[in-house]
């Protein structure tokens, strides 16, 4: 099973609860756990929450694919571009402090999804946010996994991979 929908929306603090609740009831009615949907609705509030602090006016995109047991959430922003390796760097510079008010979003980022990357392009950055979505039992999602991999077929999925089915012939 393969969903995916995308939102292209302005770069205001006000939409960032649009995606988390579009992504919360997306994954529920597909029927993935509480943990994994708390995990992601998590991840990509400060994907976005990041996006309009520090990415500047214009429009943000938010791409979100289900395929299989995996969520691949794109953030794409206009902004100039960062080097998250610098940006940890400076976090961690200043020390734990319970005072520390910015900072903890790309640490907290790396903890709740499988996978966390930065793609530079032309005209902005994209976060990659990738997660393994454990299912409830009798979901409509589990139910197309496992006709995915019923005998008699061959399915693999991954990051990114949607169900890819061999015909055994």
């Amino acid at each position: 099973m393969h969903l995916s929908y995308g939102l292209r929306l302005p770069t205001d603090v006000r939409h960032v609860p649009v995606v988390r609740h579009l992504a919360i009831a997306t994954l529920t009615e597909l029927g993935v756990s509480r943990g994994s949907i708390d995990d992601i609705a998590l991840a990509v509030t400060e994907a976005c929450s990041n996006v309009v602090q520090h990415a500047g006016g214009g429009d943000f995109e938010v791409r979100v694919s289900v395929e299989g047991e995996w969520c691949r959430i794109e953030v794409l922003d206009g902004g100039a571009g960062f080097d998250p390796a610098e940006a940890s760097a400076a976090v961690l510079a200043e020390g734990p402090s319970a005072d520390l008010t910015h900072g903890r979003g790309l640490g907290l980022m790396r903890i709740l999804v499988d996978q966390l990357h930065f793609e530079p392009r032309d005209g902005g950055t994209t976060v990659v946010l990738l997660k393994h979505l454990v299912l409830r039992e009798g979901s409509v999602l589990a139910a197309a996994v496992a006709a995915a991999t019923a005998p008699g077929t061959s399915s693999r999925t991954g990051p990114g991979l949607g169900p890819v089915t061999e015909d055994p012939r």
